[in-house]
């Protein structure tokens, strides 16, 4: 029952961060949960047939021999030298062993709830990290398309420098995202790849078609970006108000959008 404690310090371990992804090890920490359960509903069981709450079941009562002749069985029983689910042969403090049992299953599983939970929170905070992240990079690939579109034919120097402009915003809050990846130990999309390409070839196209295209464009980019921090801002207010140093980047982020 207490080996799943093992597991809690290799989860604290650097070793878990190599074999074990995030989602595989909230699964294990739910095996743990209802494997502590599970001893806990036998433990309350035994603790009533001791108590004489729960009648003891035939089963508790053992035979030194099963070739033992009618008469024998019967001294046997007479002399009590049958043992009884009753019969509490050890105490610990005063408490049995199975009454001990239920005290730390208890205390274990309540560790082990909050660890899923804390679990289960870093799950939804890496999502949103990982998603910024993928965010900034495409926008400023979009940016750079377009920029590398306008300098190939030389147009509107203007639109040029504003984009530009957006782009250097956008940087640094790729800045801020790489940084949380590190701290946070978040693994980004492996779409990356895709998602520079993609974005690179969007504002390259957007840039051939016009101002008007473009500027559209760069809008579109800030609105769905600042859409995405205003829901995750939403999040954090309402399920994870301790992570206030993200929220309140978060909406800095979004006034700069």
């Amino acid at each position: 029952m207490y080996l799943p404690t093992l597991y809690l310090l290799y989860h604290y371990s650097f070793l878990h961060n190599l074999f074990f992804k995030k989602d595989l090890k909230i699964l294990l920490i739910l095996l743990i949960i209802f494997t502590s359960l599970v001893s806990i509903i036998l433990s309350v069981y035994h603790v009533g047939i001791e108590t004489g709450l729960i009648e003891e079941t035939m089963s508790c009562k053992t035979l030194s021999n099963n070739n033992l002749s009618k008469d024998a069985i019967l001294k046997q029983f007479e002399s009590n030298l049958a043992s009884s689910c009753k019969e509490v042969n050890f105490k610990l403090f005063g408490f049995s062993l199975a009454s001990i049992n239920i005290i730390l299953s208890l205390i274990l599983t309540s560790i082990y709830y909050k660890i899923y939970l804390w679990m289960k929170k870093n799950v939804v905070i890496d999502e949103m990290i990982r998603v910024n992240h993928a965010g900034e990079r495409g926008a400023i690939k979009i940016y750079e398309g377009q920029l590398k579109a306008l300098q190939l034919l030389n147009k509107d120097p203007e639109l040029q420098n504003i984009i530009k402009e957006m782009r250097d915003h956008e940087l640094e809050h790729l800045k801020f995202f790489e940084e949380q990846i590190i701290e946070r130990q978040v693994r980004p999309t492996v779409l990356l790849p895709i998602w520079d390409l993609l974005g690179t070839a969007l504002g390259f196209g957007t840039a051939l078609l016009g101002k008007k295209a473009t500027t559209l464009c760069t809008s579109s980019v800030e609105e769905v970006i600042g859409g995405h921090y205003a829901e995750q801002i939403d999040i954090l207010s309402e399920k994870f108000k301790e992570e206030k140093e993200l929220k309140k980047n978060l909406k800095n982020l979004e006034k700069k959008n």
